[in-house]
């Protein structure tokens, strides 16, 4: 007999005979377990039904004004529906007491109906579906009606990830009449069941423990989590995506080097005790860098094409873009020498940007700049190009950058000098620098000026 890992750590048989009659219910604790179904009954869906739901004579003015006072009840609707006529609070009334017993909707947007139809847990505890729906069913992803259900389940179904043929097996009874399958899924609201290899909801909610959080991105269900938000993240949704990144980073990864950045940005939280898959379930997208050749930012920024691939960042690089030649991220190691000036760390530091050192008007005037500027900072000369004065500007620099730079990589060397060198300011000494205009102001803190301004 085969067998699943449950979210709560448990394993769920696997065989039909067993699957076919349990399903997830609520017990008094809140927790979910299995209890058995008479055969060719939909089951309850999990969720709290409070007795006080059941209108009585006692609570009526309250659950009017929470009718009215909704977005669900539409009185001019109603009243159309009902044939009568009334304030809204009336109307409200008059549905709670009359209009429910009739299946008359409050709105077009609860379809009481549907409601009923989707829900039996609650027609079985005789509660006003529309007061449900307002105290409970929004906070648990319950649908009020067929049209966001079904523009739901077409996202589950368009993902490639849903395999109708395996709900419906460990289902093992008939879906909801008029429903789909994607569509009794989502209504059934459970978490556990199994929809396919491609994507593990138990697997998913262990490795994410944002996706029933609270707020705007708890959809209720783990694949309309990943729709939304983790397919553009780059999540992995199933154990074998995970153990194929981990097994194609290892080479690359650099473990002492993640440790430190982890400590460098929380000083304050123990250190991953499995730290390559760390990153690529949490890191990656707390912006940490997996090795001091790769940044992520810097890759998905080089190479747009990657971002309709669906791939992780640093997988792809290890699987495929270092033997295609693609770059981590750029190595100004070869491009950056000393100067003669020592680096003062009581001094702010500034970038003087000149196209070229040959000895001409704008590589003399920004010569001079920095030789004026040296006294009171530490003076970064950029060159893109060698020349004669090239040793002129390195008399009065504690870095020289000599080579040719596109706007993303200038911006990663400001970075770069930023962070090792407190870069404060970059001075652009003509028109052939413009590439570091954009980089400056990208990199925070960084002002761009001009030698006129500077002087």
């Amino acid at each position: 007999m085969s067998s699943r890992k449950r979210h709560d750590g448990s394993v769920q048989a696997g065989a039909a005979e067993t699957r076919k009659h349990k399903r997830m219910a609520t017990d008094d604790a809140g927790q979910g377990k299995l209890e058995p179904e008479p055969d060719g009954q939909h089951p309850g869906q999990p969720g709290a039904i409070e007795p006080d739901l059941v209108r009585n004579s006692s609570e009526t003015p309250d659950a009017e004004r929470l009718v009215a006072a909704g977005e669900l009840f539409d009185d001019e609707f109603y009243a159309r529906g009902a044939g009568i006529a009334g304030s809204r609070a009336e109307l409200a009334a008059h549905y709670l007491a009359t209009g429910e017993a009739a299946m008359l909707s409050p709105s077009a947007e609860f379809d009481l109906r549907f409601y009923r139809d989707t829900n039996p847990d609650v027609v079985k505890t005789g509660a006003s579906p529309l007061l449900h729906y307002l105290k409970h069913g929004r906070t648990e992803h319950r649908y009020p009606n067929r049209r966001r259900l079904r523009r739901d389940a077409e996202q589950v179904e368009a993902s490639g990830l849903f395999d109708a043929r395996v709900y419906a097996w460990d289902r093992g009874i008939a879906a909801l009449p008029g429903l789909s399958d994607a569509e009794d899924y989502l209504t059934m609201r459970n978490h556990h069941a199994p929809i396919g290899e491609a994507f593990d909801s138990d697997f998913y909610m262990r490795a994410y423990d944002d996706v029933l959080g609270t707020g705007a991105a708890n959809r209720g269900m783990p694949i309309l989590h990943y729709i939304d938000i983790g397919r553009a993240q780059n999540r992995v949704h199933n154990g074998h995506q995970l153990f194929a990144q981990i097994e194609a980073g290892r080479p690359r990864f650099n473990e002492r080097y993640y440790l430190a950045e982890f400590r460098s940005h929380f000083p304050d939280s123990p250190l991953p005790t499995e730290p390559l898959q760390h990153y690529i379930l949490s890191g990656s997208r707390l912006g940490l860098d997996p090795a001091p050749d790769f940044c992520a930012e810097y890759y998905m920024r080089m190479y747009p094409d990657l971002h309709a691939s669906g791939i992780a960042p640093f997988y792809h690089f290890v699987a495929k873009g270092h033997g295609e030649g693609r770059v981590g991220r750029p190595d100004f190691s070869s491009m950056i020498s000393r100067g003669q000036a020592a680096f003062d760390s009581g001094k702010p530091t500034i970038l003087v940007a000149s196209h070229e050192a040959s000895r001409t008007g704008a590589p003399l005037v920004g010569l001079n700049v920095g030789a004026c500027l040296a006294g009171t900072h530490n003076v970064v000369s950029y060159l893109g190009k060698s020349g004669p004065l090239s040793p002129d500007f390195a008399a009065h620099s504690c870095l020289v950058a000599t080579g040719p730079l596109a706007a993303l990589d200038a911006e990663f060397l400001l970075r770069h000098l930023k962070a090792a060198h407190q870069l404060s300011a970059v001075l652009l000494n003509s028109v052939e620098t413009d590439a570091f205009a954009p980089a400056a102001l990208q990199t925070a803190a960084c002002r761009p000026l001009s030698s006129r301004s500077a002087g």
